[in-house]
């Protein structure tokens, strides 16, 4: 489809600055379009668009994809005609009065990452992969934890692969004495790493969602996730997955041992079982209908 990029020639903000600079060409813009609905995905832009949709009476919807509570949230929601959100867990971390109003619609994944996807030739038997960048939510120190046992374990069978925007990956893996490791940053070889490993590790907390863990599912990829957050919502312990306590390297490292122990049939078991449960769910669900008449309902807003 068809898209316009709204300020190609300058630098945006969502500061009060940039709004009153450009408010009259919005408003123009907003009112020649007759845009009549305007979904938001970030907080950012939440606060930026609901008052010009309060100003000209457009719907807004507001869709929220990570468990946050603050007093701005609770002011701007209140102007907003729809709340979505991604799980159970980001619905229950939002205040009563928006926690009422939420529905939770599953994120949809696009069929078109299963096709055409290419193994990576990692020589390795075992392929330990994570995906995130090094901050404090993605627990990247816990991951490296993890590892460093797993290798001191494992020796030379083992590969570690990180894909994220890392800084002085190197180094950081060197003072975990790690040496026998990948690094690659956000690309579209993100699925085809998935496809090509072991065990996927996410131990990150509080995550709204985690939507890598279902296209680990997608690429037949076991996952050994945190107790924490979303992930609860999406792996069914033993079945389509696995979860360790949050932050606790011991177990995630005795729990990492125990799946790559398991035999390639009851491997098979649960890659089938957890793939089965991502494309029922993630990419023949009715979340695109769900959303579709979220839009058709504007009138009863």
């Amino acid at each position: 489809f068809e898209y316009i990029t709204l300020f190609p020639n300058m630098k945006f903000s969502v500061g009060l600055i940039f709004k009153l600079r450009n408010f009259h060409y919005i408003f123009k813009f907003l009112r020649k379009n007759k845009v009549k609905i305007i979904h938001t995905n970030d907080l950012r832009m939440h606060y930026f668009w609901i008052p010009f949709c309060f100003l000209l009476k457009i719907k807004h919807i507001w869709q929220q994809h990570s468990a946050y509570y603050s007093r701005k949230n609770i002011f701007y929601s209140n102007f907003s005609h729809r709340i979505l959100t991604v799980s159970e867990f980001c619905k229950k971390s939002f205040t009563n009065k928006m926690s009422k109003r939420a529905i939770v619609i599953k994120n949809i994944f696009s069929p078109v990452i299963l096709k055409n996807v290419k193994s990576k030739n990692f020589n390795q038997k075992i392929v330990i992969t994570f995906i995130g960048n090094n901050n404090r939510q993605k627990r990247l120190h816990i991951f490296l934890g993890i590892v460093k046992k797993l290798v001191s374990y494992y020796k030379e069978k083992i590969l570690v692969v990180i894909v994220g925007n890392i800084e002085n990956c190197s180094e950081i893996l060197s003072s975990y004495e790690i040496k026998n490791f990948k690094h690659y940053k956000f690309s579209e070889e993100v699925f085809s790493i998935l496809k090509s490993s072991s065990l996927l590790i996410a131990p990150s907390a509080n995550e709204g969602f985690g939507r890598i863990i279902i296209e680990a599912m997608l690429a037949e990829t076991l996952v050994l996730a945190s107790r924490s957050g979303g992930h609860k919502e999406i792996i069914n312990q033993n079945e389509t997955g696995f979860l360790a306590e949050l932050d606790c390297i011991d177990d995630f490292y005795e729990s990492a041992l125990k799946i790559l122990s398991l035999s390639l049939k009851e491997k098979n078991k649960i890659i089938r079982t957890a793939s089965k449960y991502a494309k029922t769910n993630f990419l023949h669900a009715d979340t695109l209908k769900n959303l579709l008449d979220t839009y058709k309902c504007q009138k009863k807003y």
